[in-house]
C-alpha cells in the first residue's frame, strides 16, 4: 500500500505536499487493519475452543457468543477497509484536482500566448515569456504570496476603521508588475482570486472593529467565484469592502451593478479607487454609486499649496454628500496634507504619514485603540508683554 501511495503522488512539489498531508492517515489505516486482523484471530481461537467444550456439554451460549463476536470482528474489518479505500480515493482525488488545476492554468496561459502572437500583447515580456509563464503558474499553484495591511483612519473618530489588503510577492517585484503580467497571460482573474482568498484568510487577525478593503477589477467582479470566495470565508459581510480598480475604461456598468447587488444588500461596501486619476471620473462614480470614494494620491500631493486641488476635493466632498458616501484620501505623506484634507471635510485618510503597509499581525493588533491624530496645528507662542520700564 505504501509503495502504491508513493507511486501515486509522484515527485512533484504539490504531490509531495499531498503525501505529507495523507501519510499519517495511511499509516493509521494500516495499523488498524493489522490490529483488527490480529484481534479477530485471537478472539476466534479462544471462542472456538470454548464453544467446542460448550457444545460437548450441551450449552449453546458459547456458540451464540462466537457468532456475535465473529460478526463484530467482520464489521470492524469492513469499517477499516472502507476507511482505507476512502483515504486512497481522497488522495487520488487531491492529486487529480491539483494536476487538473495546473493543466487549466497552463492551458489558459498557452492560449493567451497564442493570441498574443497575433496581437503582440506579450511584447513587454519579450524573450522571457516562457519563464514568466512558468513563474506565474508556479505561484498560483503554490499560492505563494503574502498580504500586507495598511490602516485607514477615521479623521473624526481618530481610530483605525479599515485596512487595505495589498499583495506582496516572493521575488520583491511590485504588485503592478505581477498583475500586469498575469493579465497579459490570461491569468489576471486567477491571480486576483488568490489575493482575495489570502486577504480574507488573514482578516481574522485584524482587530474586530477593523474591516478589510480588497482590490477587485471589473473582470473579477463579474466572475461568480468572487462572491463564492467571500461567502465561504466566513467573514461578516459588513467588514468587507471591494475597491474597483481599473486601468482601462469600464463599459459593463449594468453587469457590474447586477453582480454586486446581492453582496451590497448583505453588507459589502463598494469603493471607487483612484478618483481623480485615469478612468475614475465623475461619470464613473455616478454610474456605480459607491459607498466610498477614494481620492488618488495625485490629488493629494501639495494640496495645502494648490487651490485647484482643494477646489477639486471640495467638489468631491459635495458629491459624496449627495450620494451618501464617504471619502478616503489616499497617499497622505505629510502633516500638512492630513490637516488640509481634514479641514476640507474628508472622512478617512490613508498613507505613509499614518502607517505603512505591514505583514505582521502583531502590528495590526496594535492599531486597536491607538490615537492617530496628533495635534495638527501648534499654536504660536504668546508674545512677551511689553515692559513699561524700557
Amino acid at each position: 500500500m505504501w509503495y502504491y501511495v508513493m507511486g501515486l503522488v509522484g515527485p512533484t512539489g504539490q504531490s509531495q505536499g499531498v503525501t505529507r498531508m495523507t501519510a499519517k492517515h495511511v499509516h493509521t489505516t494500516v495499523l488498524l487493519l493489522f490490529i483488527a486482523v490480529l484481534a479477530d484471530g485471537m478472539v476466534a481461537v479462544v471462542l472456538r475452543i470454548g464453544s467446542i467444550r460448550a457444545v460437548l456439554d450441551g450449552d449453546r451460549t458459547w456458540v451464540n457468543l462466537v457468532a456475535l463476536t465473529g460478526l463484530g470482528c467482520l464489521a470492524l474489518l469492513i469499517v477499516v477497509t472502507l476507511r482505507s479505500l476512502r483515504d486512497l480515493l481522497g488522495l487520488s482525488h487531491q492529486v487529480t484536482t491539483s494536476e487538473a488545476r495546473i493543466a487549466v492554468l497552463e492551458t489558459s496561459a498557452l492560449m493567451s500566448q497564442a493570441q498574443g502572437a497575433r496581437s503582440s500583447v506579450h511584447a513587454d515580456l519579450g524573450p522571457d515569456a516562457v519563464a514568466a509563464r512558468k513563474r506565474m503558474v508556479d505561484l498560483l499553484e503554490r499560492e505563494n504570496l503574502t498580504i500586507a495591511m495598511q490602516p485607514i483612519v477615521d479623521l473624526q473618530l481618530d481610530g483605525c476603521v479599515m485596512a487595505e489588503a495589498l499583495a506582496r510577492f516572493p521575488d520583491g517585484r511590485g504588485p503592478d508588475v505581477w498583475f500586469r503580467e498575469a493579465q497579459e497571460m490570461g491569468l489576471g482573474v486567477e491571480l486576483e482570486l488568490l489575493a482575495v482568498e489570502t486577504a480574507l484568510a488573514r482578516t481574522p487577525e485584524l482587530p474586530l472593529d477593523v474591516g478589510v478593503s480588497i482590490n477587485a477589477s471589473p473582470s473579477l467582479i463579474l466572475d461568480r467565484r468572487l462572491a463564492e470566495t467571500i461567502y465561504q470565508s466566513g467573514i461578516p459581510l459588513d467588514r468587507v469592502t471591494l475597491e474597483i480598480t481599473e486601468h482601462a475604461a469600464v463599459t459593463e456598468y449594468d453587469d457590474i451593478k447586477a453582480a454586486l447587488l446581492v453582496l451590497r444588500e448583505r453588507g459589502v461596501q463598494l469603493a471607487v479607487d483612484d478618483m481623480g486619476a485615469g478612468y475614475a471620473s465623475f461619470s464613473h462614480v455616478l454610474k456605480l454609486r459607491p459607498d466610498i470614494i477614494k481620492l488618488d494620491r495625485s490629488m493629494i500631493v501639495d494640496i495645502a499649496a494648490d487651490p485647484a486641488k482643494r477646489a477639486f476635493v471640495t467638489a468631491i466632498v459635495l458629491l459624496a454628500l449627495e450620494l451618501d458616501a464617504t471619502i478616503t484620501a489616499e497617499g497622505i505623506e505629510t502633516r500638512a496634507e492630513l490637516a488640509t484634507v481634514e479641514a476640507l471635510g474628508v472622512d478617512h485618510a490613508q498613507g505613509f504619514h499614518l502607517g505603512r503597509p505591514d505583514t505582521l499581525s502583531s502590528t495590526w493588533r496594535s492599531w486597536s485603540g491607538r490615537r492617530w491624530m496628533a495635534p495638527l496645528f501648534i499654536p504660536a507662542p504668546s508674545p512677551a508683554p511689553l515692559s513699561l520700564d524700557a
